[in-house]
């Protein structure tokens, strides 16, 4: 539930304008002076940034936000919501379709989202990029026991990051010897810390991307690693999906990185396919179970061992891809499949032959099946 009272305590308590914001920085004597000019900077942008502030609208049961950021959108923001959000049992949900603006007043709309619940998304169609999609990173989901994240993308939707810089975007460069960009990037990375759910070393990439340009987010390394749950259909699952899940899985296990994951799992690595359970289980008795142990283990129900070994249900088929152990990675084989109860998640099981009974298990979700960096539309 939204009460009446909520965004008035919010804005009073965590709203400042801009001009008290820049007081404070620049007259903080213990703050470098690099940090303390380029914050300077940074909120001053926003205190001049161009254009008509954004509208807001009340469309299908969520919030619309249209048009570029503005010093003050935030508080209009809050208004809006007491004045038009009419279902208090609920919480809104913001979709957002801006080129960007202020990035200071993107970053305070984050942090009012997050306070008050508000979940964000970009719909099919629509763009939010640069100070739009820093403030998108607030979304935040009201739940019965607490919140989570709730950032939501449509497939086909544009969500672009890049740095910050003089012009559109209200951050400047000093001079060559100060590099304010670095702690304006700085900045952005602690806010992202604060809303939970972020790969700050990926988003570090995000808006490091040259200030001119845009990069919009497509691939399942960057969504998943921004806490985003895609909506719309994706595209069909590739013919490498056994490969792209089982990489993953390495990936994530590797204690070193001794170069391309290639060199321990490629599209050239041996690989079976088990059609049916019995294949797979007569598999899992030589690759998994110790010699002495495998009579005694085959009289087992079919069902029992293989939940024992897979710990869930695997449906055929069943891929087996071999792989190349070294550098900390002691595994033989990587069994990919479906799951019986999850529809729609990929499950790989790694195995290590030569110590026995040794496993590791992950699930993927849909977005498992998929190149880690390639563009899902």
């Amino acid at each position: 539930m939204l009460p009446n009272k909520s965004f008035t305590v919010r804005i009073n308590s965590g709203v400042r304008s801009h001009h008290e914001s820049a007081a404070r920085v620049t007259h903080n004597h213990h703050m470098p002076l690099l940090l303390r000019i380029a914050l300077s900077f940074f909120w001053l942008g926003a205190t001049t940034s161009s254009g008509h502030a954004a509208t807001f609208a009340v469309e299908a049961g969520r919030i619309e936000l249209s048009g570029p950021f503005v010093a003050g959108d935030t508080s209009r923001l809050a208004a809006f919501l007491r004045t038009n959000w009419k279902d208090r049992d609920s919480q809104p949900e913001l979709s957002l379709n801006s080129p960007g603006g202020s990035l200071a007043e993107g970053i305070q709309m984050g942090r009012f989202l997050r306070r008050n619940s508000i979940s964000t998304v970009v719909r099919r169609g629509r763009e939010c990029h640069s100070a739009c999609a820093v403030a998108f990173l607030g979304g935040t989901q009201a739940y019965a026991t607490g919140s989570g994240i709730g950032r939501y993308l449509e497939v086909g939707a544009a969500l672009g990051f890049h740095g910050f810089s003089s012009g559109n975007n209200s951050v400047v460069l000093l001079n060559e010897a100060f590099d304010a960009a670095r702690v304006i990037n700085g900045v952005i990375v602690q806010y992202a810390s604060e809303m939970r759910g972020i790969d700050l070393a990926l988003l570090s990439e995000l808006v490091a991307v040259e200030p001119r340009s845009i990069h919009v987010v497509k691939t399942p390394r960057e969504i998943q690693g921004l806490g985003i749950t895609l909506r719309g259909a994706l595209p069909p699952r590739p013919g490498t999906w056994a490969i792209n899940a089982c990489g993953r899985h390495v990936s994530a296990l590797r204690p070193v990185n001794d170069g391309p994951l290639e060199s321990r799992i490629s599209s050239q690595s041996e690989r079976r396919v088990f059609l049916s359970l019995d294949q797979f289980l007569n598999d899992l008795l030589i690759t998994f179970f110790p010699e002495a142990r495998r009579a005694d283990l085959s009289r087992w129900p079919r069902k029992d061992l293989i939940g024992l070994v897979a710990e869930s249900s695997p449906k055929p088929p069943i891929h087996r891809i071999e792989l190349r152990r070294g550098a900390g990675l002691y595994f033989d084989y990587c069994y990919a499949f479906d799951s019986e109860h999850a529809s729609g998640s990929v499950h790989t099981l790694l195995i290590d032959e030569i110590a026995g009974m040794s496993k590791s298990i992950q699930s993927h979700g849909p977005l498992g099946w998929y190149p880690d960096r390639a563009a899902l539309w």
